[in-house]
């Protein structure tokens, strides 16, 4: 666990590409081991598999990336990179826009991006709530913050490159919502659903990189800081609700609410801010992002968000219904 946050901290704080993938790779390779750690459950060898693949996947995809544009800029610094290949008269280049695409085929994998997505519902489920609680924040926080470290701040005099980007990130952000609302609307486990709807707030805080100005980069991080904590506060309640290997549906959290009542406020104030509901800090978050979509002109995904969300609002209160609502 020591070891992925090293790892993280690395992969947030750098734009040297060669630091930037040893971060990557030192926070990846334990969490690829900590999601298979029950081994007395077939399930959870498996999601550590098919995390470990996937992600060995990604992981040669955002190298090669890295290597295409060290290739033509001739720097590892990817903050040189950029203003070297811009006075070369290489921003159009078609192994530039490969290289950059690579890299941020990388960056949504981690992010859980659709379709870059289907290890996140597997890896959640087959491991300790504890670690899928650490995961679904902590590997989503760092990304976001080094994709945005990386392209619209070390890429940034890449214009081409950005304005190419940001079209397929809308394209990615809009699949994202869709299939992590739609698909978490029909789970039974609470563990998948928790990990489907990080699928969809990925999708939000793609929104914002696709309004792309710095209110909206504020937003994301804002967005992130609330996310962080409610969703590590909702895979902390299934611990302490004592809700342990297939024991997490639905049905297991029936008038739970009643018998422990803190955790059940808790367990309200967290589902109802990541729905988005006011007054909760995850209401502020989506209405910054959502501002600065309006005013960048992307009403159409702006409204798409809203509508998301009011999709979101059924898969949260049901949690909150089974805790208060049903019988034991």
């Amino acid at each position: 666990l020591l070891f992925s946050v090293v790892g993280m901290m690395l992969f947030a704080s750098t734009s040297h590409f060669v630091v930037l993938f040893l971060g990557l790779e030192l926070f990846s390779l334990p969490l690829y081991a900590l999601v298979g750690t029950v081994r007395a459950r077939s399930g959870s060898a498996e999601g550590g598999m098919k995390y470990f693949l996937t992600g060995a996947v990604a992981s040669s995809c955002f190298l090669m990336g890295g290597v295409l544009i060290y290739g033509l800029s001739g720097t590892l610094d990817l903050a040189i990179a950029g203003p070297l290949l811009k006075a070369q008269g290489l921003a159009l280049d078609p192994l530039v826009l490969t290289g950059a695409a690579l890299m941020l085929l990388g960056f949504l994998f981690k992010v859980s991006a659709v379709p870059f997505h289907q290890w996140t519902p597997d890896a959640y489920e087959a491991s300790p709530h504890p670690i899928a609680g650490f995961m679904s924040v902590a590997t989503k926080g760092v990304a976001f913050i080094a994709l945005l470290r990386i392209f619209p701040g070390s890429l940034a005099p890449l214009g081409a490159v950005g304005v190419k980007m940001q079209s397929v990130v809308a394209a990615l952000a809009v699949a994202t919502l869709v299939v992590g609302n739609l698909t978490a609307l029909v789970q039974t486990n609470v563990k998948r659903m928790l990990a489907y709807s990080s699928i969809s707030h990925a999708g939000y805080l793609l929104l914002g990189v696709v309004a792309g100005t710095p209110a909206a980069y504020t937003g994301m991080l804002y967005y992130l800081v609330i996310y962080m904590a409610m969703n590590m506060g909702a895979f902390g309640l299934l611990t302490a609700f004592g809700l342990v290997g297939e024991q997490t549906t639905f049905d297991d959290l029936r008038g739970l609410g009643w018998k422990r009542p803190a955790m059940g406020v808790a367990a309200a104030i967290f589902m109802l801010s990541l729905a988005g509901i006011p007054p909760f800090g995850g209401f502020y978050g989506k209405y910054m992002i959502f501002r600065e979509l309006v005013g960048t002109g992307h009403v159409g995904m702006a409204i798409l968000g809203v509508l998301a969300s009011l999709v979101s609002a059924y898969y949260y209160l049901r949690f909150l219904v089974a805790l208060f609502l049903q019988a034991p």
